[in-house]
């Protein structure tokens, strides 16, 4: 006989006319139950996008055969994603340049409205309001002339709110790592990762597994 299990996860989706949704479990970045029926004792009025919910799984070989029967709260999901760079990217002297990225590590959003994807490549989305870090990893290929600069972008604000510059390390690579303290956003906006550097010629931004680049941003408060 099949055992039951109790299992946290996030609700989204929600169709009242069906009464069913889809269910991240916790600790599952890319699974998603779909299709989902919801207990009717749940109003809808309890029930929006990242509810953290309680899924009843009646058979734990079949992830079809469940309900949600309990809401724990209705806050949102936290948002929070990593980005990176698989291939090396030409940075030009003297001129700032925004940094795209190719693949995401998690996002937490992804099963409603992602925060990054390849069609905006440059930009991690915010549309929750409220208080976000994020930091950027960026190694410079190896030249000893002039400055390298990283700096995080709020477009929302229109300005920069963590930049981290440094010298050229003469006959290594110059490896920054920028972050911000705690930045609120009060209504949707995007960040961003501009580079700089001025040592006279194009210069690398090298590609190395989860080092260079990466971008994360995760909402704390």
């Amino acid at each position: 006989m099949p055992e039951l299990a109790l299992i946290p996860g996030t609700l989204y989706g929600f169709d009242p006319s069906t009464y069913t949704c889809s269910v991240q479990p916790d600790g599952a970045l890319t699974t998603f139950l779909k299709g989902v029926p919801v207990s009717r004792q749940l109003l809808p009025a309890v029930l929006p996008d990242g509810a953290r919910v309680s899924l009843l799984m009646f058979d734990q070989n079949n992830p079809q055969d469940a309900m949600v029967v309990g809401v724990t709260t209705t806050n949102l999901r936290t948002p929070s994603c990593r980005v990176y760079r698989g291939s090396s990217a030409s940075i030009p002297s003297a001129s700032q340049t925004v940094l795209s990225f190719t693949n995401v590590r998690h996002d937490t959003m992804s099963a409603i409205n992602p925060m990054w994807s390849a069609g905006n490549p440059t930009a991690v989305v915010i549309r929750t309001p409220g208080l976000y870090v994020a930091t950027a990893c960026v190694e410079f290929a190896p030249n000893g002339a002039g400055q390298r600069v990283v700096g995080l972008f709020d477009t929302l604000s229109n300005q920069f709110f963590a930049v981290e510059e440094r010298q050229a390390v003469n006959g290594d690579t110059t490896d920054i790592t920028c972050s911000s303290g705690a930045f609120y956003v009060p209504s949707s906006s995007t960040f961003q990762v501009y580079v700089y550097q001025n040592s006279g010629a194009a210069l690398n931004v090298n590609a190395d597994p989860a080092y260079t680049p990466e971008f994360a941003v995760a909402m704390i408060g």
